[in-house]
């Protein structure tokens, strides 16, 4: 076994300027408003209980999806920041409070791949990504071939951490670590069955930029359970 070190992060002492990635959008899509849980929903402690990995779905509504990245990755407040990007308060956390992991989503039955804009709370059409991303659709499918199941990609910006920091790759992986966690316990919180894959999205996520911003660090299965069920 070899153990990759890759140091202990520490904070410049002057941060750099970054320049966010674009991503060339198309079309948008509004989700709606992140819906209340109900007064019977379950204690933290009972989803703790009661979290498991599912491997089979069935579809979900865009309002379900809506409520599930909203919960996870909404923007409940923003700070401006020498570094040309705003730091952001969202339900998790993130070093510096930078956020450099994107969530990208491809929904059943469609081949176009949005990533959610958390100010807004929209789906941002990504232009081509149905094609740059092609291969990556059909490894998820080798892994699990959930053909009703949303796919989740994790894509990180590091340049955004490492405006700040030195050493930042440690920090970038435990974000994506967190938000996993966090994807996880909301699905279980809403009733929805959640599947982290090992695979990263690579080769393909960094494709996503060509002044290669961007890299695939995380890709995951959300749907609503489905009759035949397998967990772990």
């Amino acid at each position: 076994m070899t153990w990759i070190e890759l140091g202990n992060p520490t904070p410049r002492p002057v941060a750099k300027e970054y320049h966010l990635v674009n991503w060339g959008i198309g079309e948008a899509l509004q989700l709606s408003t992140p819906a209340l849980p109900p007064l019977c929903a379950p204690s933290f402690y009972d989803v703790l209980q009661r979290r498991r990995t599912s491997r089979t779905f069935s579809n979900i509504s865009l309002d379900e999806l809506s409520t599930f990245l909203a919960y996870i990755a909404g923007t409940q407040a923003i700070a401006s920041s020498e570094m040309g990007f705003d730091l952001e308060l969202r339900p998790t956390p993130s070093a510096g409070a930078i956020h450099p992991i994107h969530i990208l989503v491809k929904m059943p039955a469609s081949t176009e791949w949005w990533v959610y804009e958390s100010k807004a709370n929209q789906l941002l059409e990504i232009n081509r990504g149905d094609e740059i991303l092609e291969g990556l659709q059909k490894e998820v499918m080798t892994i699990i071939p959930a053909e009703n199941a949303h796919q989740l990609l994790l894509v990180a910006e590091p340049g955004k951490s490492f405006a700040k920091y030195d050493q930042a790759c440690s920090l970038i992986w435990r974000d994506t670590g967190v938000m996993l966690g966090i994807m996880a316990l909301t699905a279980e919180a809403l009733g929805l069955s959640f599947c982290p894959l090992g695979i990263t999205g690579e080769p393909w996520a960094h494709r996503l930029s060509q002044e290669t911003q961007l890299a695939g660090v995380g890709v995951a299965l959300l749907g609503a359970p489905s009759a035949d069920t397998g967990v772990g």
